[in-house]
């Protein structure tokens, strides 16, 4: 698993739709064209709230929520 971390911190200013630009554009310059066509996560905390985007299946969904849960606890992500 890859984790695409975007360095938002230091600008504030950026809006939700900046953020999601940059981190897409770090996906397809990291990725080839058969990667892009996969089905998608998008999870934005808006600060009220937690938002999720996906086109996957909710049986998939939550597979892959637990996987990607158990990546990042365990460090075997690749940056």
């Amino acid at each position: 698993m890859k984790v695409i971390q975007g360095n938002f911190s230091k600008n504030t200013k950026k809006s939700l739709n900046d953020k999601v630009l940059e981190g897409l554009t770090k996906l397809k310059d990291q990725s080839n064209d058969e990667e892009i066509r996969y089905p998608f996560i998008l999870i934005v905390d808006t600060g009220d709230d937690l938002r999720v985007v996906s086109d996957i299946e909710i049986e998939k969904f939550n597979l892959l929520l637990d996987l990607v849960k158990q990546t990042i606890l365990t460090g075997e992500y690749d940056t």
